[in-house]
């Protein structure tokens, strides 16, 4: 507003001193010349009325601080502030002011003065106008802390050292026995077997983990006599397998018109006494363990011969089962339907989850 009040009083000095120079009695030649001086005069009020109002425009135009610019410079950096000047403006506005005030006392009659005048009031609100685009700014940074670079020196991640992987060593065996049982010079037993893998830094893995019967046979040295009483036993543990087998043999039998079977004890004493040697001397032949005849039993045990055996040897659990399976081979079940046998001995034994069978034929 100082600027604009200075602008007026200049003005009004340049009115009072035009309308003192005009004088009515003057001749046409002075008329002429009055004419030329009010026209330069009204271009040069013109001009500065046209730099008091710019002066104005550019003042009322600055850009105010305020509380939402603050805020803005306050998010995009806490550190940094910005303060306008508008005192360089009214600087710029009062130098193109004596500006135009330089061109009208040079110009003073002169019509090419006052279009110069004229220019220069452009130049000025074209100096206005850029001043009012850009608005000078000083930027002031309040100390600060390091406070990224501390950051980076918290969050950076010491270096770390890489453990190789522990390698495979070898298996090692882990082998436990349990229901040890010997006869006849034979010991069997249930074996648990469990592998591990052993690595380099000692640690182990299961690998794998199984359970088996396991006999050790290389000590056999069972007879007739020892294995008698065991025998004797099994007729009675395992009479109703033995029916099984005599029953399905006899129904062989009938299919073909044979006789039926008689099932004879002490056959059938001999037959169990061959299951049981077969069993605990894993010998399954038709040969005695210790290499003799099958034939000789009957003498050692003081009875009658017999002229065929059937053995057999499989997981099946009963003695129908065991029936089948000769059944299914022809030179058993050739036995199983000759007529010239009227008597049977069998023998049934349970050994290791397998069944030893004995059909002995007279």
């Amino acid at each position: 507003m100082a600027n604009k009040s200075k602008s007026n009083s200049k003005t009004n000095t340049t009115k009072s001193t035009k309308t003192q120079a005009v004088s009515p009695p003057q001749a046409t030649k002075q008329h002429t010349s009055h004419r030329n001086q009010i026209a330069i005069i009204t271009a040069i009020i013109i001009g500065l009325l046209i730099i008091a109002g710019t002066t104005a425009i550019s003042i009322l135009c600055l850009p105010k601080i305020s509380e939402s610019s603050t805020d803005v410079a306050t998010n995009n950096s806490a550190d940094e502030v910005t303060v306008y000047k508008p005192v360089e403006i009214a600087q710029t506005t009062e130098n193109s002011e004596s500006k135009t005030d330089t061109t009208e006392t040079s110009t003073e009659g002169s019509k090419d003065t006052a279009n110069n005048s004229t220019s220069t009031s452009n130049k000025t609100t074209s100096t206005n106008q850029s001043t009012n685009t850009t608005v000078p700014s000083v930027s002031t940074k309040k100390p600060t802390t390091n406070s990224s670079t501390s950051n980076t020196n918290t969050n950076t991640t010491q270096p770390t050292t890489n453990t190789p992987a522990p390698t495979f060593v070898k298996y090692i065996e882990d082998v436990t026995k349990s229901n040890v049982v010997s006869k006849y010079g034979t010991s069997c037993w249930t074996e648990k077997k469990v592998i591990y893998d052993l690595y380099s830094d000692g640690s182990k893995k299961l690998n794998s983990t199984s359970t088996y019967n396991k006999c050790d046979y290389s000590g056999y040295n069972g007879t007739t006599a020892q294995i008698k009483s065991e025998a004797i036993q099994q007729k009675s543990a395992e009479r109703t397998n033995i029916n099984q087998i005599l029953t399905a043999t006899n129904s062989y039998r009938t299919e073909v018109g044979a006789t039926p079977l008689t099932l004879d004890e002490d056959l059938t004493t001999a037959a169990e006494i061959r299951a049981i040697e077969m069993a605990w001397s894993n010998v399954f032949a038709h040969q005695r363990p210790n290499g003799n005849s099958i034939w000789g039993i009957t003498s050692e045990l003081g009875i009658s011969g017999f002229y065929g055996e059937n053995i057999a040897y499989s997981s099946s659990a009963n003695g129908t089962a065991m029936a089948k399976i000769w059944r299914n081979s022809a030179g058993h079940y050739a036995n199983m339907i000759d007529t010239a046998f009227t008597k049977i001995g069998i023998g049934f034994y349970r050994f290791q989850g397998a069944t030893y069978a004995v059909q002995l034929f007279r």
